[in-house]
């Protein structure tokens, strides 16, 4: 995997550090951060010449915090120590201010309680590692632990498929109650 030249790895857990100490200082645990980094560029031209070439690079940290199933994100391009802090108190005083929510997947268990029964169909496979693939990339937490040197597979739709091998996604399947069949008044 290659480097990106507008936000280095080391740059990337210094932020995250940084982030983290801040919202730990606000007695604060559950923290998430995202990190954006752009280059654009622009060249004019006039009368077959270059007019103008302009040249920009910007770094955005957005932070999302979660106090008592409250949550709320802000975001600044202040990078610097006073910066960081005022981003993580803004959010984790807007988590407060804000309602409750059960929707948050950070709450969920992380395993379910027992086995999921084992899936022997490939449709079902496919649409309960789906689903679960698509809770993944809404921000759910997966729900195994790799064993040390084995790399974590990148796009969801694996990981989710890893979960559901697994045993470790519940489901339920509809009862099938036919097509076409009348009721006994549509019969008359």
């Amino acid at each position: 995997m290659n480097e990106s030249e507008l936000l280095p790895r080391r740059k990337c857990e210094e932020l995250f550090l940084a982030v983290e100490q801040a919202a730990r200082r606000a007695g604060v645990t559950d923290i998430e951060i995202s990190l954006t980094s752009t280059a654009d560029s622009l060249t004019r031209f006039a009368n077959n010449e270059i007019h103008q070439n302009v040249s920009e690079r910007a770094t955005s940290l957005s932070v999302r915090a979660i106090v008592d199933k409250k949550t709320a994100r802000a975001s600044t391009n202040r990078l610097h120590r006073d910066g960081i802090q005022a981003v993580v108190d803004e959010a984790i005083s807007l988590a407060r201010a804000s309602e409750p929510t059960d929707l948050l997947a950070d709450q969920a268990p992380a395993l379910p309680l027992e086995p999921a029964e084992p899936i022997t169909s490939r449709f079902l496979y496919v649409d309960v590692a789906a689903l679960r693939a698509k809770q993944l990339r809404r921000g759910a937490r997966l729900r195994y632990d790799l064993d040390p040197g084995t790399p974590l597979p990148k796009k969801p739709e694996r990981q989710a498929m890893e979960e559901v091998r697994r045993c470790l996604v519940q489901y339920t399947v509809p009862i099938w109650k036919g097509v076409g069949k009348l009721d006994e008044e549509d019969q008359a």
